[in-house]
């Protein structure tokens, strides 16, 4: 096996490692009503799956296999790529509205129900609004790179900059003020959570810092990748809008584009490795601060002993499957 085959292995292993360390989480997340951790490892988990997928379908190749894969496919990636911030941007408003008010992070009934809409509202909303300002500027079908898949397309014009590039950065910054008057305000309030242990919430402060800490990762992470993925576009040719029927013509065609090619291009290059790097590291954010920890290691321990039981792993022989889990940090 040559170089470039162990590393795209490599990143085939990743992605699925990434997309349990975020699927797994889901369902004790949902039993807290807790909407933006939720979105959070729903869409990394996807985008870990699709990387998955793509790795080894087009792992040395260019053929258009599955075009509905890819458009479907394709779409979710570009949601994805503002849905992070929109979950970050849920978690901090949260937490933030929880810092000015403890009854904030209770609710119940009919309060409880507008909470959950404005949260789904912001992880999924914005997200969906993205993916269809994205058809506006989408030139042609999709694209096929080598060893990473299938990926959308986007046509530079002056409407682009304008309606499309900007949001996921301003969506970012939005979030990074509500991460920063966050941390400010519960340096000032710890007593908060005195007043919330005689309230019904799930809410322990063990669990806020762990939630303030993945959301405060938008201003020393977030954002200045944005900003770098900002830049690398920059680099790409800017046309004039002409019409609708000129950005869209020939819109059924799938460009394919060999390794060999998009290896000699820093600008492509740095795409690739960066699409394929982001989304298993979202997940790898998301449980060491939040997932490897207290009870949510027991969490993980339930279905990773069931998957060990049903392969006949001897327990006298093999440690608990979680701990596998924590040797890799």
């Amino acid at each position: 096996m040559g170089v470039s085959s162990t590393v795209n292995l490599a990143y085939t292993v990743f992605a699925f490692f990434g997309f349990v360390l975020a699927a797994v989480p889901i369902y004790w997340q949902l039993e807290v009503w807790n909407v933006g951790a939720c979105s959070y490892l729903a869409w990394t988990a996807i985008q870990c799956l699709i990387v998955f997928v793509n790795t080894i379908v087009w792992r040395d190749n260019v053929i258009n296999w599955a075009p509905v894969w890819c458009d479907i496919s394709t779409k979710i990636t570009i949601g994805t790529g503002i849905a992070l911030q929109a979950a970050s941007l849920c978690i901090n408003r949260r937490l933030y509205l929880i810092s000015k008010s403890p009854a904030a992070g209770v609710g119940s009934g009919s309060g409880r129900r507008r909470i959950i809409m404005a949260d789904l509202s912001i992880c999924l909303g914005i997200p969906l609004v993205f993916m269809i300002l994205h058809y506006i500027c989408q030139g042609h079908r999709f694209n096929i790179f080598e060893g990473l898949g299938c990926t959308a397309s986007t046509y530079f014009t002056p409407v682009t900059w304008a309606i499309f590039v900007p949001w996921p950065i301003v969506v970012s910054l939005i979030s990074s003020i509500y991460g920063g008057l966050t941390i400010y305000r519960f340096s000032r309030i710890e007593k908060t959570f005195d007043e919330l242990r005689g309230q019904r919430t799930s809410l322990t402060k063990r669990r806020y810092l762990r939630l303030m800490t993945i959301a405060s990762g938008e201003i020393v992470c977030g954002l200045p990748i944005l900003l770098f993925n900002l830049a690398i576009t920059t680099q790409s040719p800017t046309y004039p809008w002409i019409s609708w029927e000129d950005t869209h013509y020939n819109f059924s065609r799938v460009i394919q584009v060999p390794a060999v090619e998009w290896r000699s291009v820093g600008e492509l290059f740095v795409f690739v490795k960066t699409s394929l790097l982001l989304p298993p590291l979202a997940a790898v954010l998301f449980v060491v601060f939040s997932g490897l920890v207290g009870d949510a290691v027991r969490n993980y321990r339930v279905p990773l002993d069931f998957v060990a039981n049903r392969c006949c792993f001897w327990r006298k022989v093999v440690p608990t499957p979680y701990v596998f889990l924590i040797h890799l940090f």
